[in-house]
């Protein structure tokens, strides 16, 4: 067993979406483009 299968034992992995402004000060709603969530559960 390698050291990334021991880390991930036991484990709950939120992973969502999220805004960089990159250029500009624009800044839409947040319920607008995070309409997906991944979660990822290690036993």
């Amino acid at each position: 067993m390698n050291v990334d299968e021991v880390n991930k034992r036991d484990s709950i992995t939120k992973f969502s979406l999220s805004t960089e402004n990159l250029v500009g000060n624009y800044f839409p709603k947040k319920k607008n483009y995070d309409l997906m969530t991944g979660i990822l559960i290690c036993i």
